[in-house]
């Protein structure tokens, strides 16, 4: 018999990636704080969890989906959360993006009464979790990342197991972590190119066939900010959010880490400013500012 399913978080990613399950046949339960949020599903044919004992009482895989370190430590820790409601037998699938650490310590409080634990992280955007075409970046014992598996591929189509607990979450923040420093470098390079009059056009393009080519500036900031999209595909507060994280392990594992220290002040700028609801790529917006130049435009590649 399938495992029963129950999802906690029901936000931006959480709410496609639970629909997706419940659209192909899982027995899904879930519980989101925010009124409405489960609206979509219940119509869908999922059950209403009526808190988080009751979503652990009546799953076998239990999926959260949370905004930080203490969210999931509340859910899944905290009084009459999953720990305090499971069973022996049980999986928890922990799609957040958090400290790596804090994978490690809730999985280890989930052992000591037989329930296992994969961390899950989530790569690519809403539209990919609607469509159900999510990449996950997976840790956790060979045992639970085979039954997390099918469950996994009804959200997405490609799945990487990086190794234990705390391995999937930590390959999501050091991927960001270099994404979100090569946003504010880009930025402060096109923010220049303007101020000094090159042609932005032709100053890509340039630098796109050199080695300072990145996916952001052949691709993403035309498609963003330089057509004049600001609409967050990936928030500034949530990019500083996953930045600020990778920081928080580099400096437990004693690596340094001094461009990303300077790339998480740019990401506070833009929020002081007001932006953090912005896309990522806005710091581009305020490095010509800065500058005291125009944002450049061009039009988004054709496909």
């Amino acid at each position: 018999m399938p495992d029963k399913v129950g999802f906690v978080g029901l936000g931006t990613m959480g709410g496609p990636m639970c629909l997706n399950l419940v659209m192909k046949g899982f027995e899904t339960t879930v519980y989101d704080v925010v009124d409405g949020a489960a609206d979509p599903h219940l119509e869908a044919g999922a059950r209403q969890g009526q808190g988080l004992g009751d979503v652990a009482r009546n799953s076998d895989v239990v999926f959260t989906m949370l905004p930080n370190s203490p969210d999931v430590e509340k859910v899944i820790l905290g009084e009459d959360g999953i720990l305090a409601n499971g069973r022996e037998g049980m999986l928890l699938i922990d799609t957040s993006t958090i400290f790596p650490g804090t994978s490690i310590e809730v999985a280890k409080a989930l052992s000591e009464r037989g329930i296992g634990f994969v961390d899950a992280a989530v790569g690519r955007t809403p539209m990919h979790a609607a469509e159900g075409k999510l990449m996950f970046m997976v840790g956790g014992s060979e045992t639970d990342v085979a039954r997390a598996r099918p469950i996994l591929e009804a959200m997405g189509d490609t799945i990487h197991h990086c190794g234990s607990v705390g391995a999937g979450v930590q390959t999501k923040l050091i991927n960001n972590f270099l994404t979100m420093a090569q946003s504010a470098l880009t930025s402060e390079a096109l923010a220049l190119a303007q101020k000094v009059g090159l042609d932005p056009e032709q100053t890509i393009g340039i630098m796109s066939d050199t080695m300072a080519s990145n996916a952001l500036m052949k691709f993403y900031f035309r498609a963003k900010v330089l057509g004049g999209d600001f609409d967050p595909g990936f928030a500034i507060r949530l990019a500083r959010k996953d930045l600020d994280l990778a920081l928080q392990s580099g400096e437990h594992y004693d690596v340094a880490m001094k461009t990303g220290a300077a790339a998480l002040s740019a990401f506070d700028a833009a929020i002081d400013a007001g932006n953090g609801d912005r896309d990522f790529s806005y710091l581009l917006v305020e490095a010509c500012e800065a500058a005291g130049v125009e944002t450049p435009r061009m039009d988004p590649l054709k496909e």
